[in-house]
């Protein structure tokens, strides 16, 4: 991993960080600076384009809109393979700046509880800038759903989702100010 501090000529900042590999022709060049209109140039041979965190596509400005709309999330999540389903990972990385500086509680399912999901989730929401709370529901298979399909959930569930909401709320309100000075 190559971390490198750079000059964009385009803002006049040297808030520009190169990372990649060392590898030719994988390093790629991002502008830190959020004032930064866009823009290209050319440094040892790499391409570099300013980040403009302006979506292309009305889906993706739509969900930008719905996400920065909110102080905090609980994620919901199956387990596939010890990790999180591929469409939940490809909403989440269509985003970036909108998830920052916010608070997430998760509830998860599977034949382990879908504890090893939450585990890849939480490394994925540390890189977003979220914070995840430390209480979770996870939801057996064997004992949380009738025939493996129809969900029943245990008494106790409704307690430990009601943790999980208080301490995403309590994260949510803290990480406020936070936010503000973005």
């Amino acid at each position: 991993m190559i971390l490198q501090v750079l000059h964009c000529p385009n803002c006049q900042g040297t808030n520009v960080i190169r990372h990649g590999t060392t590898r030719q022709g994988k390093q790629r060049y991002r502008c830190q600076e959020t004032l930064c209109k866009g823009g290209t140039f050319q440094n040892r041979r790499f391409l570099f384009k300013c980040a403009r965190w302006s979506y292309k596509h009305e889906h993706t400005k739509t969900w930008a809109k719905k996400i920065a709309s909110f102080d905090g999330y609980v994620f919901v999540t199956p387990e596939y393979n010890h990790g999180i389903s591929g469409a939940l990972k490809n909403a989440i990385d269509y985003l970036y700046r909108e998830w920052n500086n916010k608070a997430a509680g998760f509830v998860s399912y599977g034949s382990a509880n879908g504890v090893r999901a939450v585990e890849h989730l939480r490394l994925v929401m540390a890189e977003l800038m979220v914070a995840t709370v430390r209480a979770q529901v996870g939801l057996s298979l064997f004992h949380d759903f009738e025939h493996f399909s129809t969900f029943k959930p245990g008494a106790r569930r409704e307690s430990e989702l009601q943790t999980v909401l208080d301490q995403v709320v309590a994260w949510s309100e803290a990480l406020k100010s936070v936010r503000g000075r973005q």
